[in-house]
């Protein structure tokens, strides 16, 4: 098929970094960067109906977190949240003969994230790390088919919207098979 879309494109990515340190032991700081990830042409086979032209990912952060120490307590304290949108996703989907990397829509992250360290005893260090990340797809309509759900249930993939679509929506799925909640707790003695 011909190709409908252009190549070439002018993208300009950056990051801007903002910190404001109001005392001693503390800092509070800010990011917005944004960027880009190449287009291109799928060369492996890819089904019909599929464009071979997957355009460039370009994404938007930011970023707010608070670091504090608390010299009295041997305690220190970090704090984030973040965003990130992401347009034209690229994603890997297999479409039954081979895969075809295609641009999947947007996506949505955000989270939070706390560290804490403390020193107890001059050679004894606890800390404590949590992280909650939301991620999912706002859009995505020629995602893969889930076959696993299909051959478990019986039902076919309620993403697929005619019986005859070789791909399914993945709008609103979770993105990636990563914890949306992890946290670690580590006891150090030396």
């Amino acid at each position: 098929p011909p190709m409908q879309e252009s190549l070439s494109y002018n993208n300009v990515s950056g990051t801007v970094k903002v910190s404001y340190q109001p005392a001693v032991n503390q800092l509070i700081y800010a990011s917005w960067a944004n960027g880009f990830k190449s287009g291109g042409i799928n060369t492996d086979r890819i089904a019909p109906g599929f464009n071979p032209v997957f355009n460039p990912e370009k994404s938007n952060a930011l970023e707010l977190g608070l670091k504090q120490d608390f010299p009295e307590q041997d305690l220190r304290i970090n704090l984030a949240v973040h965003r990130t949108d992401i347009d034209d996703f690229q994603a890997t989907t297999f479409t039954g003969t081979g895969f075809n990397l295609q641009n999947a829509g947007t996506i949505e992250t955000k989270g939070l994230e706390v560290d804490l360290t403390w020193l107890p005893l001059a050679s004894t260090q606890v800390t404590l790390n949590f992280a909650r990340t939301l991620a999912h797809f706002n859009e995505f309509d020629n995602g893969s088919c889930w076959v696993a759900y299909t051959w478990h249930t019986g039902i076919d993939d309620p993403g697929r919207q005619l019986p005859s679509d070789p791909f399914c929506s993945r709008a609103g799925d979770r993105v990636g098979f990563e914890p949306q909640t992890r946290y670690t707790l580590g006891v150090e003695h030396y």
